[in-house]
């Protein structure tokens, strides 16, 4: 995620985060430097990284999107990107200073269809549904909320009756990230939404999970209460994807099955085979398959 070198670059994050103009329009009040500026982002734990890489002379691309949104500015700017400090101030000034009250471009986020990408296509099976929405912006350049609906039914047929009692939800983030994990629903101790409580795996801010338990079901079943809050997208970008996927082992499938009366053996031995090929779950060697999968597509809209 190398954003490349830029010319001044110390000088001219050093204005924008001391300068009263760009610290207005980024909403800092009175607080001057790096620390407080990262904070404001959520990047209070990148910190030594960002200043390490700005004391260089590059900063990552994720880092120069958040700043850039923050402060309002583009990335395409030549001053930016190859000018002097001065040029890059003069620009600054003549998009913000004649405004009677400067903020940085608001960028809202309208989903444009579900799964309309095709690496991503939509995947269902007879043992699990997910569809993702969008809740409320935080009112932030490039973030949003989401949510989904999850459905782990029992199947019940011919004497079978199979459920998912637990499951993984991996969410992609593409570019963009989400929280860190403290941060995350669920941190520690779990949240029970339906039946089902919902506990933070993953530590990566790009690529989150969650585990997904039935507490006194025999399967998950249908979970449509999950708050459009549940996770925070940060990062957006116009095109922007964000998709996730639930997985389960095949241990964790519960089946039970009882033979009817004057049934031989081997027949309801062949029904069960039967079955669990109509689950369609393509595991790999350690028992663990998606078992669905969505995805939401963005497109900004500038206000």
């Amino acid at each position: 995620m190398d954003g490349g070198s830029i010319p001044e670059l110390s000088q001219k994050m050093h204005f924008l985060h001391n300068d009263p103009l760009p610290r207005r329009v980024a909403g800092m009040g009175d607080s001057k430097g790096l620390d407080p500026l990262c904070k404001l982002l959520e990047l209070s734990e990148k910190r030594t990284a960002i200043r390490d890489q700005i004391s260089r002379g590059v900063l990552d691309q994720g880092y120069q999107w958040a700043f850039a949104n923050k402060f309002g500015f583009d990335l395409r700017w030549p001053e930016w990107r190859a000018g002097s400090t001065e040029a890059f101030k003069l620009k600054y000034k003549d998009k913000h200073e004649l405004k009677a009250d400067p903020v940085p471009p608001e960028i809202t986020f309208v989903v444009l269809k579900e799964d309309m990408w095709a690496e991503n296509a939509k995947v269902e099976t007879p043992l699990a549904s997910l569809s993702l929405r969008t809740g409320q912006s935080a009112n932030v350049p490039g973030e949003i909320m989401l949510g989904f609906d999850l459905n782990c039914p029992e199947m019940v047929a011919s004497g079978l009756t199979s459920g998912v009692k637990r499951a993984t939800i991996f969410f992609d983030c593409g570019e963009a990230r989400t929280s860190e994990l403290k941060e995350r629903t669920g941190y520690l101790t779990g949240e029970v939404f339906n039946g089902v409580r919902f506990t933070p795996v993953s530590v990566d801010i790009n690529h989150p999970s969650w585990l997904a338990e039935a507490e006194a079901k025999t399967a998950i079943g249908m979970v449509g209460d999950i708050p459009a809050s549940f996770i925070k997208i940060f990062n957006l970008r116009p095109g922007s994807s964000v998709s996730a996927a639930v997985s389960a082992y095949i241990k964790d499938i519960s089946t039970t099955f009882a033979i009817p009366d004057g049934q031989e053996t081997d027949i309801a031995i062949q029904k069960i085979k039967k079955r669990l090929r109509e689950m369609s779950i393509s595991s790999d060697k350690t028992g663990e398959g998606v078992i669905a999968k969505a995805g939401i597509k963005f497109m900004a809209r500038e206000s």
